[in-house]
């Protein structure tokens, strides 16, 4: 990512952190209401921190909104960019070994379907760009 880069006054980041912000983390989040910035962030275009940043980052229940084809591996790579070195990075996602068959299996529709079928947030959906 190209600056500007924002200042932290904290060690550890919280990526894509939704409501679930971390006391003494820098939370940071497309949604400008959870993001400690002051402004939203959109993890897919880069993480806006000097390369070496933090010693720990956390993500919870973010990767699995990430393209696997597009975005991803960038993702990854700013990830590994903004830790110092020897840094750790803590990924919780919804059983991915689910999530990695069902995307090999059929792009994530089958899932996808089940999600909606299960889950009222999602039934706006239906026609999402995501179903192939």
């Amino acid at each position: 990512m190209k600056p500007p880069f924002f200042q932290s006054k904290f060690d550890k980041v919280n990526l894509g952190c939704g409501g679930s912000k971390l006391s003494q983390w820098m939370n940071v989040d497309i949604q400008k209401r959870y993001c400690d910035l002051g402004e939203p962030v959109d993890l897919t275009k880069g993480i806006p921190f000097e390369s070496g940043s933090f010693s720990h980052a956390f993500s919870s229940h973010f990767i699995e909104h990430v393209d696997y084809e597009t975005t991803m591996l960038d993702f990854l790579i700013e990830v590994n960019r903004i830790l110092k070195p020897k840094g750790s990075f803590w990924i919780i996602t919804p059983d991915l070994k689910k999530a990695c068959e069902a995307y090999i299996k059929d792009r994530c529709n089958e899932l996808f379907k089940d999600r909606i079928s299960r889950n009222w947030r999602y039934k706006k959906k239906i026609n999402s760009p995501h179903l192939y």
